[in-house]
């Protein structure tokens, strides 16, 4: 019989029986026992890594130039990791098969700046957040 390792709620079973002995027809075949052990199935969460850009200036789809301070953003998901609250992952796209929504809890935040910023108020980088899912 072989196992499949899936989230299946149910399992079908097929015993099938047959004589040994051909030449003997009055005796039928019998199941004399049978045995099936249950195990709750583990759950294997997965870990996603998101690396963002993070300036304070950005430019936003249309094209233009808006404001945002990068510090208070990266400060916002230092927060979140360190809370160790449960927030809602999303990957939107035009395609629904292809967006993704899941319940993750925030495992690093890490910043990385390649070059200095323009001017001596400018910060910005790179930050790379990796989240796991809970089920």
């Amino acid at each position: 019989m072989p196992v499949y390792l899936n989230d299946a709620s149910w399992y079908a079973l097929q015993f099938t029986l047959s004589r040994e002995d051909v030449s003997t027809e009055k005796y039928s075949p019998v199941l004399s026992g049978f045995q099936l052990k249950v195990l709750p199935a583990s759950f294997v969460p997965t870990r996603t890594k998101v690396p963002l850009l993070c300036f304070d200036e950005e430019e936003t789809r249309t094209g233009g130039a808006v404001y945002r301070p990068a510090l208070a953003r990266l400060k916002a998901l230092e927060s979140i990791q360190s809370s160790g609250r449960v927030i809602r992952f999303q990957v939107l796209a035009p395609d629904p098969t292809h967006a993704l929504s899941e319940l993750v809890i925030v495992e690093s935040v890490d910043y990385m700046q390649i070059s200095a910023p323009d001017d001596d108020t400018a910060f910005g980088g790179t930050v790379t957040v990796t989240v796991r899912s809970i089920g």
